[in-house]
């Protein structure tokens, strides 16, 4: 299967630096005859780093497909084109969490189980370290914080390809909140955003990925 016509691989990195299994992942994501293009952003946090990345891919009206993929994971070289394949607007992988459970289960980055379709999971949340986004998620998260009035001028270094562009203004899609007098990830409110726009959650539970400490400058 050919890579839909363009996709944008996007890390967040804290430090800049990115494991080497995530590098070898990138350069097996190609098939060939195309391949997708590559930025990262570098912050402090990682949630100022992902809206960067999507505000960049906003601007890029060419840009078929975004994928938010944590610098330090562990993935299938071939994982870009299985998620590619389900054709889903969101999409996301099953991120192994430290520990396990009471009964010695392992645990995953996931909100509750909502559902299926077809060979895929539906949940109410899913990490964001690892989540293919379509042109038409990633605009309904655009379109979420500009009626919330969440812009503000771009504040974050962005490094790529060629044609993968800093812009002027940012789009706060991503952010940590307090809830209860705890704080919930940055891709829970991005999550809910996608639900109120009518996308479902979807999430391959056949490639499972794992945190490996960055070792490539």
């Amino acid at each position: 299967m050919k890579i839909a016509a363009n996709v944008l691989v996007a890390m967040a990195t804290v430090d800049g630096r990115v494991a080497a299994e995530a590098v070898a992942m990138l350069v097996g994501a190609g098939d060939g005859d195309s391949a997708p293009r590559f930025a990262a952003a570098i912050d402090a946090e990682r949630a100022p780093g992902r809206n960067a990345l999507v505000s960049a891919f906003h601007a890029d009206p060419a840009g078929t497909h975004l994928w938010l993929v944590d610098p330090d994971l562990v993935l299938p070289r071939d994982a870009l084109r299985r998620l590619l394949a389900h054709g889903r607007d969101v999409v996301a992988l099953p991120v192994a969490l430290p520990g396990a459970t009471v009964s010695g289960e392992p645990r995953f980055d996931l909100g509750p189980l909502v559902g299926e379709d077809g060979a895929l999971f539906v949940h109410e949340r899913a990490s964001a370290a690892a989540m293919l986004l379509s042109r038409a998620a990633v605009d309904a998260l655009v379109d979420d914080a500009k009626r919330d009035g969440r812009v503000y001028a771009a504040d974050v270094p962005l490094v790529g390809s060629d044609g993968v562009a800093a812009t002027a203004v940012h789009y706060e899609c991503f952010r940590p909140q307090a809830r209860d007098g705890a704080w919930l990830a940055d891709d829970v409110p991005a999550c809910a955003a996608l639900r109120r726009a009518g996308f479902a959650i979807h999430v391959d539970a056949t490639i499972v990925a794992h945190r490996r400490a960055c070792a490539v400058g």
